[in-house]
Parts: structure tokens; sequence; C-alpha cells
């Protein structure tokens, strides 16, 4: 399945290879293996594993906005200024189709889809809710139904099989055994309300952990259904597959759960694996790479150019959090913040924004309220251990340099607000994932 199917074939080189971005929403690097992701683990045998690529940004929106358009959350401004991307960005579907590539795009994701502008350059996207392999495989067969075998093929895919809220699926290995699915999913929930608690039941989080898991090896499922899918339209076109993610999770690292209030590793550094690109051997990288350079480096190889991903060892790697109070009127009610509120302490450094810098192994973490604080991760994975006081000559240069990265950048200019907001369907499915507050009660007119 996932060899070069074009190998052998006549003319094969000369065309345009089809290119699949997948997307496993909310997967952290360190929760992909043999056992909850093989077929990510065969694409890696036979090509690029990135050890450390890292997000832009620890959450949905502004993540994506960056791996579309190749900018920083502090240029695009989406997630601070606008829930809305700015039709000025120029994004990696519209510099594909300029390039004659059939664009399409399957999103289970409510963030990532044309409510929020994310739809710009594909031809066809349709946003489907959070479902089973079956009916996904339907709706991917559907969206490629149409697609011209002459014509190259842009995929991409967001699935939301390991986001929360985690819950019991019948058939997932990881599960605990001994609890029964009342008990797991009670677990759970304990899990995913026991932010900043200094007493969280650290089983309870084992528990979370197990069906993240499971949601990550449907994931996969899905990811080696699309695999086949593309290859079957066309199995005499070189197929591209880029596997990655948007962000990462919390589950109980550093007092926090879920992915909104902190740039910590759990959320930033993100699995990334290419296979079919332009190399001939199989290879590991460890040098650090960033999500946003994926744009520019997929249209080169959609042009004919082998130049692979660019390394980060001497730029760095900048990520951001703006908090979602500053989004004002520019988005709905964020119920998530308000849960914050609750347990954690003002001075757990969980609100205000948030930015880092990582320049391997250091890694520098500014906050708007609080000290900064700086990591060696070689030594340091888990940033358990503050050195801002005892290399502060590292700290302050690293800060010079973070300052002169995001206040030289070009703002792009913030869109007006849109004259509809977001569909019923996309608000509903934000309200059970828990981004937006219950809406309150209306009272019925006899």
């Amino acid at each position: 399945m996932l060899g070069l199917v074009c190998i052998g074939l006549a003319g094969c080189e000369s065309r345009q290879p089809s290119i699949l971005l997948f997307v496993s929403d909310t997967t952290r690097a360190d929760a992909v293996s043999a056992a909850s992701a093989p077929t990510v683990e065969a694409l890696a045998a036979e090509g690029v594993r990135y050890r450390r690529a890292f997000s832009h940004a620890p959450w949905t929106l502004p993540s994506h906005v960056s791996l579309f358009s190749g900018t920083l959350p502090t240029q695009h401004g989406v997630g601070a200024r606008s829930v809305h991307a700015p039709e000025s960005l120029e994004m990696l579907a519209e510099r594909l189709q300029a390039k004659g590539y059939q664009t399409i795009g399957l999103s289970e994701n409510p963030w990532v889809s044309s409510d929020f502008n994310l739809d710009q350059g594909f031809d066809e996207f349709a946003f489907i809710r959070r479902t089973s392999h079956d009916r996904f495989r339907s709706s991917l067969d559907e969206a490629l139904a149409e697609v011209d075998p002459d014509r190259p093929v842009f995929l991409f895919v967001n699935v939301m099989d390991a986001h929360e809220p985690y819950r019991h699926v019948d058939g997932n290995p990881f599960a605990p055994p001994s609890l029964s699915p009342e008990a797991t999913n009670s677990a759970a929930r304990r899990a995913e309300q026991s932010m900043c608690q200094a007493d969280a039941d650290l089983r309870d989080q084992a528990v979370a952990w197990s069906l993240y898991l499971g949601g990550l090896s449907r994931a996969d499922r899905k990811l080696a259904s699309t695999i086949d899918a593309l290859q079957a339209r066309d199995p005499s076109r070189e197929l591209i597959s880029i596997f990655t993610s948007d962000h990462g999770q919390h589950f109980g690292e550093h007092g926090l759960t879920n992915h909104l209030f902190s740039v910590h590793q759990e959320l930033l550094h993100v699995p990334l694996v290419v296979h079919g690109a332009p190399r001939t051997d199989a290879v590991e990288i460890d040098e650090p790479v960033a999500l946003g350079d994926l744009a520019d480096t997929i249209v080169g190889w959609a042009g004919g150019g082998r130049e692979p991903l660019p390394t980060r060892s001497e730029a760095g790697v900048v990520s951001e959090l703006t908090e979602f109070e500053t989004l004002g009127a520019h988005a709905p009610a964020v119920a998530i913040m308000a849960r914050a509120r609750g347990p954690c302490d003002r001075s757990a450094p969980v609100f205000g924004d948030m930015r880092s810098l990582i320049r391997y192994p250091l890694k520098l973490m500014w906050f708007s309220d609080y000290p900064p604080a700086l990591y060696d991760l070689s030594a340091d994975p888990t940033e358990s251990n503050d050195l801002s006081g005892r290399r502060a000559e590292d700290a302050r240069r690293l800060m010079g340099e973070l300052e002169t990265r995001t206040e030289s950048l070009a703002r792009v200019e913030a869109p007006t607000r849109p004259s509809r907001g977001p569909s019923d369907e996309v608000l509903q499915r934000l309200r059970e994932l828990g981004y937006l507050e219950a809406p309150e009660p209306t009272a019925v007119r006899p």
C-alpha cells in the first residue's frame, strides 16, 4: 500500500505528484508508536520522520492558519484580532490551485471550515462531524468522486478522533480492561475537569490517556483509507503523504489538561512524517523544523523542486498563544477560559498572552503576566527545571531575539467581520467540544 505505485511505469516522473496533507487533530509527538499508529510508522519506515517538529500555536485555528499560510499568529492575527482568516493571506490551497492542482478539503473540526474562512483555495471543502471509519470513508469517496485522473490532487484532511471529550469506544485496545464503560467515562470526565488541581487523580489521567491513544489508532486507520483511496483513483501517479498534527494535549503535566493554556512541549511538539517526497532514502531528522515552513516546501515539490523542509537550528521556532478573552466581539462566548478561572490560581502562568522561542536545546517561554522561563530541552524534556535565574544571560539573549522577531513582522490587515456568523451546525459542534457556553434558556411566550 505504502510503496510508490508509480515506480516502473513509463512517463511517471514527468507528472506532478498528488499531495496528501493529513492532520490528526490534537496529536502530540510522544503518542505516536507502532501500537497506536501503525500506518504512520510504516510511512516513517520508508520516508522522513522529523523528530523535533513544532507547531506555531497550541490550538486549532491559529495553528492551521500558520500551516496554510506560512505566517506566525502575530502576523495573521487569527486567534487574537479575529477568528476569520483574512482574504489577503495567500493560502497553500490557492498556491497549488494556481499550479493546476485539484484542491479538496475534508475536515471534522468545526474551526477548520468555511465558517472561519479556512476554505480559501479549495475547489471543494466539506465539514463533516467526527464519525466512524466507514462513514468517513464514504465521505472521502464522495469528495473524490469527481476528481479528474489526468490532473494531480491536493487533499487536505483533518480528523478529530484524538480530540476530547474522551469516552469509551468499543474495540479500543488501550482501554483499561478492569473498568466498565461507565467507570471509564466517569474517570475521563474527572480528568478533563482537573485542571490546576494539585490533588488531581493520576489514575483518571491514565484512563483519559488510554482513550486518547484509542482515538489516535482510529485516526491512523482513516489515514490508511485515505492513502488507499487516492492511490486507487490514479495508481500511476506519485503520491506525497504528509502526516502531522496542529497541536498536542495536556494530561496532567504542569497541572494542566486541555490545550489552551500553555506553550509547553506537550502542546507544541507534534509528529511529522513525510512519505514519497523527492528524497531517496528513509531518514530521521533530529534538527528542529516548523510546521509553518511546510507550505513553501509543498509548493516547491508540486513544481518539481527537490528541496527538503528547512531545519530551524539557527532561526529557531516561535510559537504564540493569545488568551481567549482578547478575542472580544470577534468570537462567540468561550466556555473553556471560564472553566479555568475556577480552579486556577492567578499565580499559575495559565492566563494572559504567551510566546516561546525554541532554539534547540534551549527554549524561552515569555508571559505577558508572569516572569519568563528558560529550559534546556535536551536535559529536561519535561520542562521541570527553570534555568532563567542561573542562566540569566541566555534568557536575556533569547528574550531580545524573540522581541525583535515578533515586533518586526508585518501584520496582515484584520478582516472586517463577516455578514453572517458561524452556522448552527458549527456552533453546535463547538458547543459539544466545550468551546462555547450553552445557550441561555429562552422564555416561551404564551
